[in-house]
């Protein structure tokens, strides 16, 4: 009888860490915000399914956008950006990300083709607007023209 005591025992002791376990699962929203085009990449990836088997109680909802949205003010819980980290926040480099400056060939064709990063002075361009004033590449341009 002790041998099927013991067996019982283990088997309450392997439901209760068991039951433990399940509680701690994390269930809930985590809001990811990053630009449009990451998103189309990130769902056809096989990122989310891989992420879903592993933390069924989890939802992703993704807040699509180009802003710097205030993690701190709970805005987003994640955010991709390409740019340097800001304040308090935790970064991690998990790519490059590659800017250029673009031309229609008729503007090309009209006002000639800058050579060199001094020459942007001399053309028109659109940038970037206040929301994204601090992102390093909307610096770079600033200075640049």
């Amino acid at each position: 009888m002790v041998a099927h005591a013991e067996r019982v025992e283990q088997a309450v002791l392997g439901f209760e860490q068991h039951l433990d376990a399940s509680k701690r699962e994390a269930v809930g929203v985590i809001r990811v915000t990053c630009p449009e085009p990451l998103v189309y990449r990130i769902t056809q990836s096989g990122l989310l399914d891989r992420f879903h088997a592993r933390h069924p109680g989890l939802r992703v909802e993704f807040v699509m956008s180009d802003k710097y949205l205030d993690l701190a003010k709970g805005d987003a819980d994640v955010a991709l950006r390409s740019g340097d980290t800001d304040g308090d926040l935790v970064g991690r480099k998990i790519a490059d990300s590659i800017w250029a400056v673009y031309a229609s060939r008729r503007y090309i064709e009209r006002h000639g083709k800058p050579e060199r990063i001094e020459d942007l002075e001399q053309h028109a361009l659109v940038g970037f607007d206040e929301t994204m004033a601090k992102h390093r590449a909307a610096k770079w341009l600033g200075q640049v023209a």
